[in-house]
């Protein structure tokens, strides 16, 4: 197979037909089969021969409304949309390397609502997946089992909370004020607190392991795991991840070429939306303050 016969192929990917009530965000090349070969690991079928040239593609789609709905948010707010994108592979831009995408990583994004997660290996993007479970859920958990407030229930998982439960927790109580004039406050055991939590973080976690080891990538992930998104702030998030993947779990370190978030607590939470604005530049551009990035997004001016 020649370059051009490669080229003809790549420009036909993205002719993908999808329901009418689904949108494609991304398409990513998986392999190549020529004739009856359907060998997963052909990355490059160039000086091989055949007949019939073939490309297996993995592609990333939403709800056509929601994104519609999201676009006249922004527009609504005076934002220019240029394209739309996966947030899975946006997180992934802003902390993952040349060399851990092609030694094999698994980046999950812990976001509000929901958690995305990719998996690269070999350089490519082999496994994209939502789950519509993130930390509003976790505050809606602890809201639920100590008929607690909703503001109430995000302060103790900001401030008290634990992925893991310890041994002494059972000692601890916190402390909740009182919401309702002629009530006495109360308070709630911090093992309590830390069983719901990681309940639900579990579940997570062994939801995403079960379907990175059915896709028959867990023994790819030479580089490891890493986490991104807001949710990667919770105290004792990576070892309760370590201990359901079964290997060290990192939390997701910022590419060189960001710079300005060096005294954010965790620059991670904000992998998303850096990893979108990576995408957005030349392949080799200067290095930039991400604050830069901000102010020239939103029409500031840099002092």
């Amino acid at each position: 197979m020649s370059d051009e016969d490669i080229e003809a192929l790549n420009e036909r990917m993205y002719e993908i037909t999808l329901p009418a009530e689904r949108q494609a965000l991304e398409v990513a090349r998986l392999s190549y089969g020529l004739d009856d070969i359907e060998n997963k690991n052909i990355v490059s079928p160039k000086g091989m021969s055949g007949h019939i040239l073939k490309m297996r593609t993995l592609c990333i789609h939403g709800s056509a409304q929601r994104i519609a709905d999201a676009k006249n948010a922004a527009e609504a707010a005076k934002l220019e949309i240029l394209d739309v994108c996966y947030a899975g592979t946006s997180a992934a831009a802003a902390v993952l390397t040349p060399q851990q995408k092609n030694d094999g990583a698994l980046v999950i994004d812990l976001g509000g609502g929901s958690t995305n997660f990719t998996a690269w290996v070999d350089g490519r993007l082999l496994f994209a997946d939502v789950i519509g479970v993130g930390g509003d859920h976790v505050t809606e958990d602890i809201r639920d089992a100590f008929a607690v407030t909703v503001a109430q229930a995000e302060q103790l998982k900001l401030s008290s909370a634990s992925a893991m439960i310890g041994p002494d927790d059972a000692s601890v109580r916190i402390p909740l004020p009182a919401t309702t004039p002629g009530f006495n406050a109360s308070s709630i055991s911090l093992r309590a607190l830390n069983t719901v939590v990681n309940a639900r973080m579990s579940e997570l976690f062994t939801i995403i392991r079960t379907k990175i080891e059915e896709a028959e990538l867990s023994h790819r992930l030479n580089a490891g795991v890493f986490l991104t998104g807001g949710g990667s702030s919770m105290k004792n998030v990576l070892p309760l991840a370590s201990n359901v993947f079964g290997r060290p779990v990192l939390l997701g370190k910022l590419v060189p070429e960001v710079e300005g978030l060096d005294n954010e607590k965790n620059p991670a939470a904000f992998a998303t939306i850096v990893g979108t604005l990576l995408q957005t530049v030349p392949a080799e551009p200067p290095r930039h303050s991400i604050m830069d990035f901000f102010r020239n997004l939103f029409g500031g001016k840099k002092k």
